[in-house]
């Protein structure tokens, strides 16, 4: 009898365990509302769509497949959050903290990111298309395969980021810091180049100037 407990016991709290990593906290959920600090929270599948939340603070915090469409983060520091599967659509993170933050395949299109800082952000597979990424630092960010296709990345810094196989296509690079700069593969179709430019098609890898 003992040991069947125990057993049903141990089944219970892996149960709950396992529910904790499929979904947020309720209490998370509360305490982001009432403070805007939740730092190294759960909010997993969280549904924060358009919610006010200027400043907040969300570091380190777990928003794996969240809806964060039009949500105002302007200024937040999301440093080391995981935000993979997000949907940060149209969202407002103007001047946020985001470095070193997870964002593999989040989507990100049409999203104001101008002056954020993604330093060291893991962004592979990410759709940022027609996002707002002036003066945004992605200095050694990865952006492998990801679609940035007429997104304003004018004045960035993209130094040592890794840009293989993306597509930059009507992409605004004009001014954008490129120092060591990894674009193998990376599309550069219409693309406006760092000195004003465009790039001809078939700009694979590298921007190709008309004579």
């Amino acid at each position: 009898m003992v040991k069947k407990y125990l057993i049903g016991v141990v089944v219970l709290i892996f149960s709950l365990k396992s529910v904790s990593l499929w979904a947020y906290y309720p209490e998370d959920i509360n305490r982001l509302m009432e403070t805007r600090r939740c730092v190294k929270c759960n909010l997993i599948k969280a549904d924060l769509s358009e919610q006010q939340l200027p400043g907040a603070v969300l570091k380190e915090a777990m928003l794996n497949g969240a809806s964060l469409r039009w949500i105002n983060l302007e200024n937040a520091n999301l440093e080391g959050a995981v935000l993979e599967n997000a949907d940060i659509s149209w969202g407002k993170l103007k001047g946020a903290e985001m470095s070193h933050a997870f964002l593999k395949k989040a989507t990100l299109k049409l999203a104001n990111l101008e002056g954020v800082n993604l330093e060291g952000a893991y962004l592979e597979q990410a759709d940022l298309s027609w996002a707002n990424l002036r003066e945004a630092s992605l200095k050694s960010a990865n952006l492998k395969n990801s679609n940035l296709r007429s997104a304003n990345l004018e004045e960035s810094n993209l130094g040592r980021a890794n840009l293989e196989n993306a597509d930059l296509s009507d992409a605004n690079l004009n001014g954008a810091g490129i120092q060591e700069v990894y674009l193998t593969g990376a599309i550069l179709d219409g693309a406006t180049w760092i000195d004003g430019k465009k790039c001809l098609k078939g700009s694979i890898g590298r921007c190709i100037l008309s004579q």
